[in-house]
């Protein structure tokens, strides 16, 4: 969902300790005093620093810093403030503008962080990405089911075989992933069809270094069976 080249997205991950950066406080002018150079008898010691003053001396406040030194360090940590919520702003607008509105209302509270958003959004996706390996599975095994009889397509049948060998492999279903499993599963759902049976037999024999070695292709099957289907059909015997 978001990753990597989307807008300011480094600090957002919740697995990480980086934490976002805080509004700084500007130095208190009333922080800072010093020494007159050249105190009068009776008179003050000492006098509070007027912002932008730089006569001498300088005064320092209780960690030594100087005025000017502690206003440069809040200038740079209030300018690297305000880059960070101008991303965060331009990547909850990018978040709102990509992200479907069933994600946004599941995960996307407008009262959350965008940290608590990456989170939320991680979390809805891998259940989603559960819910739709287990939908490839039943999918590859209701195409697999062993035939009983000869489907009136039988063309469609092969379609729809790869069709689910293609989403189960792409989605990571064991069966699908091993050329041993599927080989065999497709064996069996077509034990009981005449002619075919011994076709795939055949097959399995003369692509047996292919099938060992995991290289033989469901999709260079389902061609070849399509093939032998159109051959079989046009001399009658299918």
């Amino acid at each position: 969902m978001i990753g990597n080249g989307e807008p300011h997205c480094q600090n957002i991950d919740p697995n990480q300790e980086k934490d976002f950066l805080t509004k700084p406080d500007a130095p208190n002018p009333s922080d800072y005093r010093r020494q007159p150079v050249h105190p009068t008898r009776g008179g003050s010691s000492a006098s509070t620093i007027t912002v932008g003053d730089t006569s001498e001396p300088q005064a320092v406040d209780s960690n030594g810093l100087t005025f000017n030194t502690a206003w440069a360090v809040y200038t740079h940590q209030h300018k690297r403030y305000k880059d960070q919520e101008t991303g965060i702003e331009k990547l909850r607008v990018w978040v709102m503008d990509t992200v479907s509105q069933h994600y946004l209302e599941s995960a996307c509270e407008p009262v959350e962080t965008i940290a608590q958003w990456y989170s939320n959004l991680k979390e809805q996706c891998r259940q989603t990405e559960q819910a739709t390996k287990s939908r490839a599975r039943e999918e590859y095994r209701a195409a697999i089911k062993p035939l009983t009889k000869p489907p009136k397509d039988f063309e469609a049948w092969v379609n729809k075989w790869e069709h689910s060998m293609s989403h189960a492999k792409r989605k990571g279903v064991a069966d699908a992933t091993d050329t041993h499993v599927w080989f065999e599963d497709l064996s069996i759902a077509l034990k009981e069809m005449p002619g075919l049976e011994s076709c795939v037999t055949a097959y399995g024999v003369s692509a047996k270094a292919e099938i060992r070695e995991g290289t033989l292709s469901f999709r260079t099957l389902a061609n070849d069976l399509r093939e032998e289907l159109r051959r079989r059909s046009k001399f009658g015997k299918a």
